[in-house]
């Protein structure tokens, strides 16, 4: 299911897309699955590291498309920064590659 449909955008300007990798729900740029590394590094983003920081900064005990629409305005990824833009104005920013939760 994707959740974040059209609210994840690359710093290459393109959206990234939902796939399901082997059990485990992904969220791949598209300018690298298009048009290879030569156009954008290859940004994966777990849904479950957005869904944690996403409950984490609006306290919800779970998340579905309903709440994302009613929270979320986007979210930019920028190599490893990944900043999520909340509709009160609020924002929570990680570094992918340390994440852990």
């Amino acid at each position: 299911m994707n959740l974040f449909k059209g609210l994840i955008k690359c710093s290459c300007g393109k959206n990234f897309n939902y796939k399901n990798d082997n059990g485990i729900p992904i969220y791949l740029c598209s300018g690298y699955k298009n048009y290879g590394s030569k156009y954008c590094p290859r940004n994966i983003i777990h849904e479950k590291d957005i869904i944690e920081v996403i409950k984490m900064h609006i306290s919800q005990v779970s998340l579905d498309r309903e709440i994302i629409k009613e929270n979320i305005n986007r979210i930019e990824v920028d190599g490893e920064l990944i900043t999520i833009f909340y509709v009160d104005g609020t924002k929570s920013e990680w570094d992918n590659s340390k994440l852990l939760i």
